[in-house]
């Protein structure tokens, strides 16, 4: 990993590009193709800290598991393999849109909130644990857009 760093650190003090320093990593790392798998989910992780993978970013990162030698069932199976890396807009979740004010987002928030809890659910008389499971579950989704908004915006 020291090697990894280093490499990284030689990257960003010049202007000669990524290719370079990617093709340097897969030399070095040949052996290992775990480390290299670890470096693009790392990159992975770096593109989705907006919750939104640019097209260029995307662009990026399959470039440079292409210097890596890297299939695309492998770059597929790295894309998918956390759930931070496939979540749903949050904003589509709320059924909102970004231009939104917080005050309306967080309107409809507590309003879907309330109208999706498990209690409300209880109370209509349903018992059907299948049923309150699946209310868990959407009042958690629900909550967990709302918390990724704030985060997004800076209010968090």
């Amino acid at each position: 990993m020291k090697q990894v760093g280093a490499i990284w650190k030689e990257a960003a003090q010049t202007s000669a590009g990524f290719e370079p320093y990617a093709q340097q990593l897969r030399d070095t790392f040949y052996r290992t193709p775990q480390m290299l798998e670890q470096v693009i989910l790392g990159l992975f992780e770096i593109g989705y800290a907006d919750h939104d993978l640019s097209a260029p970013e995307l662009k990026y990162i399959k470039k440079v598991s292409q210097i890596f030698g890297i299939d695309q069932a492998t770059f597929n199976r790295l894309r998918n393999s956390r759930p931070e890396f496939v979540k749903e807009d949050p904003y589509k979740v709320l059924g909102v849109s970004k231009s939104q004010t917080s005050a309306e987002i967080k309107k409809v928030y507590r309003n879907l909130a309330r109208k999706n809890h498990p209690d409300i659910v209880r109370a209509k008389g349903i018992t059907d644990k299948s049923l309150i499971q699946k209310a868990k579950e959407n009042f958690q989704r629900i909550n967990d857009a709302y918390e990724q908004i704030l985060k997004i915006r800076g209010e968090k």
